[in-house]
């Protein structure tokens, strides 16, 4: 640091298994001796919260879940909020003037923010659920059916290929909305024909001002 404190900085991989992420934490908290901890995905976040509010430890992380921020006082959120996003999204398809809007759910917490905020905005959705990894045939023929010009799927890359694979193979034709991490490279190349009108939702692009001073900072131009 600037004052000549020396930093480590120790990793652990949970590989998001249940009983790996738990003894990965407890090692990090009580051998190595931890002062703050960095966690990514909302699964591993929500298992690994209690230890960090009991041990009073700075806790940072990367996930769309609120509960963890809300339910610990040393837990801060960094990462898209699905809820405001959703929202945003479902107010611009309703300023194109879509009417039939479909959410496609995970059953996850970032799934019931996603739904929520897009009930602020449309007070009849046409709604299906889903499991993280699902193929969502049967959920987009149902949309599909119903006349539904857009789905809004508040989840990562896999589901929302899943997702347009699906409605792919039943030429329907739908207007996707998502978190920006779904629109990988890989995924508008796959279906860059289908994602016309489509529209994503992610964390405020920095100015050029901060990225500056953050590479003054960093000495380079790694950033």
């Amino acid at each position: 640091t600037e004052n000549g404190e020396k930093v480590r900085v120790i990793f652990e991989d949970s590989a998001l298994n249940t009983q790996r992420r738990l003894s990965a934490a407890q090692k990090l908290f009580f051998i190595d001796k931890i002062d703050a901890i960095y966690v990514d995905n909302s699964v591993i976040a929500i298992a690994v919260s209690s230890l960090a509010q009991t041990n009073k430890k700075l806790m940072v992380y990367s996930a769309a879940a609120r509960s963890v921020a809300k339910n610990n006082a040393y837990a801060f959120k960094s990462y898209s909020d699905y809820y405001q996003g959703c929202e945003a999204i479902a107010r611009e398809f309703k300023n194109r003037g879509i009417e039939r809007v479909g959410v496609l759910k995970a059953e996850t917490e970032y799934g019931e923010l996603c739904l929520s905020g897009v009930k602020n905005v449309y007070h009849e959705i046409l709604e299906q659920a889903y499991k993280q990894g699902d193929i969502v045939s049967a959920q987009m023929l149902y949309f599909k059916n119903k006349d539904t010009q857009a789905v809004i799927n508040g989840s990562f890359e896999g589901d929302v290929m899943n997702m347009l694979k699906a409605a792919s193979s039943i030429r329907y034709a739908v207007k996707v909305g998502a978190a920006e991490d779904s629109f990988t490279v890989q995924l508008r190349d796959k279906f860059h024909n289908r994602l016309e009108g489509s529209m994503s939702f992610g964390l405020q692009r920095l100015s050029d001002q901060i990225i500056d001073q953050a590479k003054k900072i960093e000495g380079g131009d790694t950033l």
